[in-house]
């Protein structure tokens, strides 16, 4: 920043690392929306999601043509985790609808 001004490079860098951390949120919130449990199992992967978060977070800077590595790992950790989120309620469901006799499509 300079007489006030934030350079270019420098406001696309902060997109660029905005932009995925905020995908991320919001896919998984609209999964806690839809499937949401206060189970075990889903409050260690949200946990775990925790880590990935921190983990982005502490590459975010000035300089992030030298960490982007530590985002990348970050974000592809939340979206496998969401992933495999979605995986368990299909399965879930699947299963619901098989014990009561009903079979949606």
């Amino acid at each position: 920043m300079k007489d006030g001004t934030i350079d270019a490079s420098v406001f696309w860098k902060f997109v660029l690392m905005f932009v995925p951390l905020w995908w991320a949120w919001t896919g998984q919130t609209l999964f806690i929306n839809r499937y949401g449990n206060d189970l075990l199992p889903q409050r260690l992967l949200i946990g775990l999601e925790i880590m990935f978060v921190l983990l982005m977070i502490s590459s975010f800077n000035i300089h992030f043509d030298e960490t982007y590595i530590t985002f990348f790992i970050g974000y592809i950790g939340l979206r496998m985790i969401t992933a495999i989120q979605y995986l368990f309620a299909a399965k879930k469901r699947k299963s619901g609808s098989q014990e009561r006799g009903t079979f949606s499509r």
